[in-house]
């Protein structure tokens, strides 16, 4: 009898460890996950100033900013010509033709896996009217 509830006891204490094993590690992988979705915002700023600027200090900064966000596991979703997916991309403008990605308006980031900032992108939809004028042009 003691040594049925000293075995319970034992998994008991066992599957505790484990599960506080288990949040601490969660935890450690996901707590960067805001900070990094704040840096995200500030490289893309960088990002557009180095378009207009095209200064090589500034380029090679973002380079070294980009090589430390990858090596903390983020990785840039760039759906451009690529099909439309709603878990990945938020559409913010739809225009007539094929049903692919037509521009990124703002790229998408994911770190470890989850989703930090879906890409905005702008659509081309086939809507009724279209479908039916390439039908007849062939």
């Amino acid at each position: 009898m003691w040594k049925e509830k000293y075995l319970r006891a034992l998994a008991d204490y066992q599957n505790l460890l484990r599960r506080t094993r288990e949040e601490r590690e969660e935890n450690e992988r996901y707590a960067a996950v805001k900070t990094v979705s704040q840096l995200i915002g500030v490289f893309d700023v960088f990002e557009k100033a180095q378009e207009h600027i095209a200064d090589p200090g500034l380029k090679l900064a973002l380079t070294q900013l980009f090589t430390t966000l990858a090596g903390l596991g983020v990785e840039r979703i760039d759906p451009t010509g690529k099909p439309f997916d709603p878990e990945l991309m938020e559409c913010v403008e739809a225009q007539n033709g094929a049903q692919l990605v037509s521009d990124t308006i703002i790229p998408g980031y994911r770190m470890n896996g989850r989703l930090i900032r879906p890409a905005k992108v702008r659509v081309m939809v086939q809507t009724k009217n279209n479908s039916n004028d390439q039908k007849e042009n062939t």
